[in-house]
């Protein structure tokens, strides 16, 4: 994969950011236009078993979502991954608690009206735990999108290559030092131009 293409895909924080993103939209379609339609559209009695039938599969995606969004997050932005987990445990009490409580006394309500003062009350505490966790996915898609963007995850930039006038000083300043002779060396050298120089002995005959 070529490099430019890696740097601009998301990390884990960005990719928990997403589901996140995908969980509260799946949520606030549902409350927002799903349930109003089937109950607008729908006799009373068929709209109720369809929501029925509907809601466990409501659940299970909020579990989906938010579960991976907390698993995403878990080591780049724990806030984010923190109001994920809370989020799926709510998901997980409407579905396993709330959800038969409230079925059951939608169906005791139909039977005795007495009882619908019950099945109000799970209803109206499932739809305060729904607006909780939509608030709790706000906040935690906000932390996740902000450490994914944060520049200190970022890659650091490479360092900057040397100019060619600077490699060419260089190259030029490394040609003019050269090292030093040997002592040795040294020594014959004066010694062969002192014997150089030095006027040849003359000779008594010469004299």
């Amino acid at each position: 994969m070529p490099p430019a293409l890696m740097a601009s895909m998301p990390d884990a924080a960005g990719w928990g950011a997403l589901a996140i993103g995908i969980t509260l939209g799946a949520m606030l379609f549902f409350s927002a236009c799903v349930a109003p339609l089937v109950f607008m559209r729908l006799e009373p009695a068929i709209a109720g078993r369809f929501i029925r039938a509907l809601f466990p599969w409501y659940y299970g995606f909020g579990i989906a979502g938010s579960g991976i969004a907390t698993v995403l997050c878990a080591g780049v932005a724990p806030m984010a991954a923190a109001l994920s987990l809370a989020t799926a445990l709510g998901f997980l009490l409407a579905r396993q608690v709330l959800m038969p409580a409230i079925n059951a006394a939608r169906d005791a309500a139909m039977a005795d009206p007495a009882a619908a003062r019950r099945f109000d009350r799970l209803h109206r505490a499932s739809v305060m735990l729904n607006g909780v966790q939509v608030l709790l996915l706000l906040a935690a898609f906000a932390a996740a999108a902000s450490r994914g963007c944060s520049p200190a995850m970022a890659p650091p930039a490479p360092p900057p290559a040397p100019s060619a006038a600077a490699s060419s000083t260089a190259s030029s300043r490394g040609a003019t030092r050269l090292p030093p002779p040997p002592p040795l060396l040294l020594l014959r050298m004066s010694t062969s131009a002192s014997s150089t120089c030095s006027p040849p002995p003359t000779s008594d005959a010469e004299a």
